[in-house]
């Protein structure tokens, strides 16, 4: 009986022992090469495999015993020779070090998806992508709650984020705090140097982050809205914007609550916009063409389409009205030439196609709320409109 050793590959064992542990194949006399494949976890399951054949040499078994041993002695002694020129990034191996720099520095991604535009630098990262996102394969489960993942490290991030508040990466300048590494170092390239290193090539914008850039052509450029309502027109490009407007147009909830009038909205940062605008008069976006303030970003860009540069994307086919917005040029269809009217007035017969028209009736005829005051005089009235002809006829003289 003759014994042959050869390296092989398909070993269930540690990725350290796979280059030393062998292949062995027992040829028999009069009979076909056998291949016996073992498992092997430790030297103690290799010396018990190995002494089953009584003509392998013991000095054989003891110089690959001795080989494993060594190994893994110099595995928990790394020492890290190779080190990279551009960051303080190290690697035992040369190959790794190679494939960082490629990666990481040099910005080739070898793999590539089939179905869309996604680039990666590794061929694991790929497989990952095409589980979660083209064939919804998430296989690691939050045992908390319903998240899943496609990859255990990315599991291991929302646990110790969300469920355990970890965050281990601290900026020394602000309170900022993240699970990652990678969004520290862009905090502070963003916020505290100014770095903005994406750069859109079809206008001014920059940004410190790639994911943000591309958001950013995706919904000016292309105008891209992936996210629908089921139960309306409604699109937006960020999945949080549908939830929230899910739970305030169609469940009607409305958590976060003005203390000095009724004013409701499903956004935190609405609710800061209505105090800074309404109730501390702070308008800190102002029109370079006119004296026109206002608390949104949104609402000057649409003061100056539509006053200065005159958009109106919605026209009337049946009249000369034109409108900026869907909504209005919808309520304008529904309530001038389709006559619906689908809010009704709780104390009278009055219909409106706005729930806006419904409420200032209410105010105005049945609470008798003056909310229009003349700056002049005591003059009172329940629409500006009206303010604005008592100050032509009574106040000629006094300038806006």
């Amino acid at each position: 009986m003759n014994f042959r050793y050869e390296p092989y590959e398909e070993l269930e064992v540690d990725d350290r022992y796979k280059d030393i542990i062998p292949k062995i194949e027992v040829e028999l006399s009069g009979e076909e090469n056998k291949t016996v494949p073992k498992t092997i976890d430790t030297e103690e399951k290799l010396w018990h495999e190995m002494k089953s054949f009584d003509d392998v040499k013991k000095e054989e078994l003891e110089e690959q015993v001795s080989t494993i041993e060594n190994y893994t002695e110099d595995t928990q002694q790394e020492v890290k020779h190779h080190k990279c020129t551009h960051c303080t990034y190290q690697s035992t191996f040369k190959s790794i070090m190679d494939k960082h720099i490629n990666n990481v520095h040099l910005g080739i991604k070898s793999h590539k998806c089939t179905l869309c535009d996604f680039k990666t630098a590794r061929k694991s990262y790929l497989k990952d992508h095409m589980n979660s996102k083209h064939l919804g394969i998430k296989n690691h489960k939050c045992n908390q709650c319903d998240y899943q993942a496609s990859q255990k490290n990315t599991l291991k991030k929302h646990i110790t984020t969300v469920h355990l508040g970890i965050k281990n990466h601290k900026c020394t300048q602000c309170d900022y705090q993240t699970n990652e590494k990678s969004k520290l170092e862009i905090h502070i390239d963003g916020v505290h140097l100014g770095l903005r290193k994406h750069k859109c090539n079809q206008c001014d914008y920059q940004s410190s982050q790639k994911s943000a850039l591309t958001k950013h052509i995706n919904i000016i450029h292309l105008g891209i809205k992936s996210h629908k309502c089921g139960q309306c027109d409604f699109q937006t490009t960020k999945k949080s914007s549908l939830d929230r407007h899910i739970e305030g147009v169609h469940l009607g909830i409305k958590n976060y609550k003005c203390t000095q009038c009724d004013y409701q909205t499903t956004d935190k940062n609405k609710l800061q916009t209505h105090l800074d605008g309404v109730h501390l008069g702070i308008k800190d976006h102002k029109c370079s063409h006119c004296d026109f303030q206002s608390t949104h970003k949104s609402s000057l860009k649409e003061h100056i389409d539509v006053i200065h540069l005159g958009i109106k994307n919605y026209k009337c086919k049946h009249c000369d009205y034109a409108a900026y917005h869907k909504s209005n040029f919808t309520i304008h269809m529904n309530s001038v030439h389709l006559n619906i009217k689908g809010f009704n007035c709780s104390h009278c017969d009055y219909q409106a196609s706005r729930k806006s028209c419904v409420k200032k009736h209410i105010n105005n005829v049945h609470f008798g709320i003056k909310n229009h005051k003349c700056s002049q005089c005591d003059y009172q009235a329940t629409k500006k409109c009206f303010v604005e002809s008592h100050m032509r006829n009574e106040h000629p003289n006094i300038k806006k």
